[in-house]
Parts: C-alpha cells; sequence; structure tokens
C-alpha cells in the first residue's frame, strides 16, 4: 500500500504554532546620562528573559491607593505569584506646577516590605518595580508621606 500523497505547500504562509502554555516575558533598559553626555546602558545589554507559567489565570490588575499606614498587599485571587509589579502612579501633572507641588507629589514614595516592615524596597514616583516574591501573603505597602496612587499586577505563577 502506497502512502497518500500530501498538498504541497510552497508559496503558502508559514504555520504559526502558538505557545501551548502561558508565559511572561521582559524587556528592560536602563540608561545613565551625565550633564553634556550620551545616555549609556547600565548593567550591559537590555534584559530581556521569557519564561512559561503554571497557570493561565488572568491577571490581577487593580489601581490603589497606598496610604501612610502599612497594609496587606491585596492579591486578590493569586495565592501563588509568578510576577508582582508596583508602578507608582504619581508625578504625572495636567499644568505645570510649582517647585514646591513638585516637591510635595516626588515625596510620595510607595515602600513595599517583605518581613513585616524591617526591609523595604522604593518605589518613587514616575518609576516601576517588579520581581517574583516567594510568599505574596507576606508583602505590605504604604506611603511614606501622604497618600499615592499606584497600580498594582500580580501575574499568576
Amino acid at each position: 500500500m502506497s502512502e497518500p500523497e500530501l498538498p504541497s505547500t510552497e508559496g503558502q504562509p508559514p504555520v504559526v504554532t502558538l505557545p501551548t502554555k502561558s508565559r511572561i516575558t521582559v524587556v528592560d533598559n536602563v540608561y545613565h546620562q551625565v550633564p553634556d553626555g550620551p545616555p549609556s546602558t547600565v548593567g550591559g545589554d537590555a534584559s530581556r528573559f521569557s519564561r512559561e507559567l503554571d497557570s493561565d489565570e488572568q491577571v490581577y490588575e487593580r489601581h490603589k491607593v497606598a496610604k501612610n499606614e502599612w497594609e496587606p498587599l491585596d492579591c486578590g485571587w493569586i495565592d501563588k505569584c509568578g510576577m508582582l509589579v508596583v508602578r507608582n502612579d504619581e508625578g504625572h501633572f495636567a499644568v505645570n506646577p510649582t517647585e514646591e507641588q513638585r516637591k510635595e507629589v516626588y515625596r510620595r514614595i510607595v515602600e513595599v516590605s517583605f518581613d513585616g516592615v524591617k526591609s523595604r524596597i522604593q518605589v518613587p514616583p514616575q518609576e516601576t518595580c517588579r520581581f517574583y516574591p516567594t510568599d505574596v501573603k507576606s508583602i505590605f505597602l504604604r506611603c511614606r508621606e501622604g497618600n499615592a496612587r499606584y497600580t498594582l499586577c500580580l501575574v499568576p505563577e
């Protein structure tokens, strides 16, 4: 018995294979620039990586306000976090602020703690911090001074 003849694929676009698992991809660039000098990359080339996740659950994203008191991280339904992103949304002005208004806003630093407030990561206005926590339930946040708007994204593991 002979093999059936398959139709020719010549001249047809290649078949795109979709990933079988959810994944996260990150591209990160950091530059440093001195006055009257060109920007230079910090830490070599851009950090680029991608990894598969165990879950196909949707990302938990919320726009929140950090107050001066430490509060547990709102992690929604996420028990195991594949990546946590905190973005400080302060520092975007609709009009030209005075120097005093600018200073007041730039004091609204979001702080993230992992062990009951002893160690902290700072997220200044307009900046973002991302990490892969081992225990998302032990994270606390606050604003160092006043209140700060921030965006919280938790990617399921």
